[in-house]
């Protein structure tokens, strides 16, 4: 379970008081065994579209393995690489045309490692499609890598735009699996 900070009383995320100087951690995950572990909102959400991506795939029959070092490849499907991106709504919920778009940032491609970070990051070569989960509507674009190689991030609408073709476009990884 999730919680602020420590001691007798911890409180839920969800009742947590408003931070000051001295306040207590905002993040915190207090297990049996591992003392307090931090972490980031952004990061569980990404860990988040992992799973949910596999499950999608799974519910598809397509097997789903999970790398045990993060490379650049999140999932492996078949003989897909897949990058899994996700993103809310930010709280401005940015406006193009009347509707929302999901914003995604590729900022951080296989970066995390390599010091001093790369001012652009590059796509892992081996990484086949990227799919980015846009959570608040429980859409999926299932793009191949090579649409998205060398950009920094892409806006995503639900209903318009160039990659409305990549729009629960999973039959890309289905025929790709049963050609197996």
């Amino acid at each position: 379970m999730i919680f602020v900070g420590g001691g007798e009383q911890p409180w839920p995320l969800r009742d947590a008081p408003a931070r000051s100087s001295r306040a207590r951690p905002r993040f915190a995950f207090h297990g049996a065994e591992c003392g307090v572990i931090m972490t980031k909102p952004h990061l569980l959400l990404g860990e988040a579209g992992k799973y949910r991506v596999a499950a999608e795939l799974l519910k598809r029959g397509i097997p789903v393995f999970f790398p045990a070092c993060d490379d650049g490849i999140d999932l492996i499907a078949g003989e897909h690489r897949l990058q899994i991106k996700t993103c809310r709504f930010p709280r401005s919920h940015r406006i193009k045309d009347g509707q929302p778009k999901y914003r995604f940032n590729f900022i951080h491609w296989s970066t995390r490692h390599v010091h001093p970070a790369p001012k652009l990051a590059h796509l892992n070569e081996k990484v086949t499609h990227v799919i980015c989960w846009g959570v608040d509507d429980d859409l999926f674009w299932v793009i191949p890598a090579e649409t998205v190689r060398g950009k920094s991030c892409l806006s995503l609408l639900k209903d318009d735009g160039m990659y409305r073709c990549y729009l629960q476009a999973w039959e890309q990884l289905i025929h790709g699996a049963e050609q197996r």
